[in-house]
């Protein structure tokens, strides 16, 4: 429970030091950005706002987007948005944002390809994305195996090794894994 860690009286500086992290982004503003936002229903811009939900805490916790000057959030290598048009055709239709902004499968396989790493659920941390991916066919909305279809963001572990996460489109907060 890093957050609550942080917040305690007492905690020495490089304690509160490695609860940020060292990785490119602050983990302890991520995780505390997903615990205050969780149920905020104005960032919620898609039908499915999961994926949408863990770009914009990864934002608040310092990662740049990463935008082609030349194809903006058409960019097929990109993650990042735009600003909404107003349109709502147009932004329903994801065109302010890149699709790995806002599709959980994209935004893993861009993750990826830039660097993140895939680690065993022993070794999750908070501050960590966690990705769930389709086992077999079928379900309300038939998804093919092997795809992603939905992102959260780990937001704390316990000594025994349970994982909770923090996720939206069906917003849960601190949800154990198991």
């Amino acid at each position: 429970v890093p957050v609550d860690l942080y917040d305690l009286n007492g905690i020495p500086q490089d304690v509160k030091d490695r609860l940020h992290g060292s990785d490119g982004y602050d983990r302890l503003e991520l995780v505390r950005w997903a615990q205050q936002n969780w149920n905020n229903g104005d960032v919620d811009l898609f039908d499915n706002n999961c994926a949408h939900f863990v770009s914009t805490a990864l934002e608040h916790a310092g990662v740049h987007p990463k935008m082609s000057h030349w194809t903006g959030t058409f960019d097929d290598d990109g993650w990042g948005h735009g600003t909404q048009t107003g349109w709502g055709w147009f932004d329903k239709h994801d065109y302010s944002h890149t699709r790995s902004w806002a599709d959980a499968n994209a935004q893993r396989d861009f993750f990826l390809h830039h660097g993140g790493q895939q680690v065993p659920l022993a070794q999750a941390q908070p501050g960590d994305l966690v990705y769930f991916e389709q086992r077999g066919t079928g379900g309300p909305t038939p998804t093919d195996p092997g795809t992603v279809h939905h992102a959260a963001i780990v937001t704390s572990v316990t000594p025994d090794g349970d994982i909770h996460y923090t996720q939206h489109s069906d917003s849960r907060l601190n949800v154990s894994l198991n």
